[in-house]
């Protein structure tokens, strides 16, 4: 687990992960929403960019945003792409993402 952990998720995520290890539910519900945030980050762009490069938090006000690391961050100011608004769903076991 540790191994794809560390392919996939930026190390905050990481942190956050590990902090909800008293609830499994919980963490796989958090992993499945960042793989549904930076897998549909990726389609939109077209961009091979790498996950740990794409960190999924939450601001002031519990919304959802992505923050942008190494090739990632320049990619999206070359593109001069300044905010990307994110939209997760959780339903009946299922989760999904648009950005």
């Amino acid at each position: 687990p540790q191994k794809y952990l560390n392919k996939a998720l930026h190390p905050l995520e990481i942190k956050h992960f590990d902090s909800i290890q008293e609830n499994e539910a919980r963490q796989m519900q958090y992993l499945a929403t960042i793989w549904a945030v930076k897998e549909a980050t990726i389609k939109a762009t077209g961009k091979r960019l790498l996950f740990p490069d794409l960190q999924y938090t939450k601001n002031e006000r519990n919304v959802p945003m992505l923050l942008f690391h190494n090739e990632a961050l320049e990619w999206f100011k070359n593109e001069k792409l300044n905010e990307v608004l994110v939209s997760v769903s959780h339903d009946d076991g299922h989760t999904s993402a648009m950005v």
